[in-house]
């Protein structure tokens, strides 16, 4: 096991921890490959099966109007922004939830304006409003399972405007690779960017008992992950993990 690795399984309490621990990366297609990076970086192998089939939804005449009215559009997920960022006119502030995002961004030619230092919905808000205090309006696009979070942490300032521009799905194929990865005890550890993967992840896996090293991407995902009785661990631990193999 190498130094960084070493350091993480102490902090983690992970007792299974050598260089070849598998690791279960679950977002959306086409969106694991920094995770994967990221993981292999510090010592693990790992496998992709997401929990999150995603189909995009068009802008209906009312909210392509709201849209291009709006001086801030959020994206808190990477599956939306190609849809959305085809339709908004020059001029328009974009604010992004963490670095994958912000490339995604990018990569439509659009440079964002604000990027949070954290992947979850309440740092960025909170970053977002100690940078920008004054009353203005806000387009949100989003899920068909994200919660009112955003919306609630700036109702009391600001104008949000969200809607539905995405299913977030979770296909029949993958939830019987899954129950087959679990069987066969195929991954000690998984990586769960939100709730609902978890929720799905669980769906399956509370029917086996498996000892697994779960992470976290923020403290909202942990925390689903414990109602259930589950130990998480939050990413932040391994990303501090320095060239010195120190945490």
């Amino acid at each position: 096991m190498d130094r960084r690795r070493s350091a993480i399984v102490s902090q983690t309490g992970n007792q299974g921890g050598n260089a070849q621990q598998t690791i279960l990366l679950t977002r959306g297609d086409g969106l694991n490959a920094a995770d994967q990076a990221f993981f292999e970086a510090i010592g693990y192998q790992t496998r992709v099966l997401p929990l999150t089939s995603i189909q995009t939804l068009p802008l209906a005449g009312e909210e392509l109007q709201q849209l291009r009215l709006s001086s801030w559009l959020f994206f808190t997920s990477q599956a939306a922004v190609p849809t959305v960022l085809a339709q908004v006119l020059p001029g328009i502030n974009v604010a992004v939830i963490g670095q994958k995002t912000a490339e995604a961004v990018r990569r439509m030619g659009v440079e964002p304006a604000f990027i949070s230092s954290k992947e979850t919905k309440r740092e960025m808000v909170k970053e977002w409003r100690m940078l920008y205090p004054q009353p203005t309006t806000i387009f949100y696009p989003k899920s068909q399972l994200a919660d009112n979070l955003l919306e609630q942490m700036l109702e009391d300032t600001y104008q949000v405007h969200s809607f539905v521009a995405y299913q977030n799905l979770f296909l029949p194929d993958n939830q019987i690779k899954l129950d087959d990865l679990l069987r066969k005890a195929a991954v000690q550890s998984v990586y769960f960017t939100s709730p609902s993967a978890w929720r799905r992840f669980y769906s399956v896996y509370q029917h086996y008992y498996l000892p697994l090293e779960l992470i976290a991407i923020g403290e909202t995902t942990k925390q689903a992950i414990e109602k259930t009785g589950c130990k998480a661990t939050l990413i932040e631990k391994y990303t501090a993990v320095n060239e010195n193999g120190q945490i």
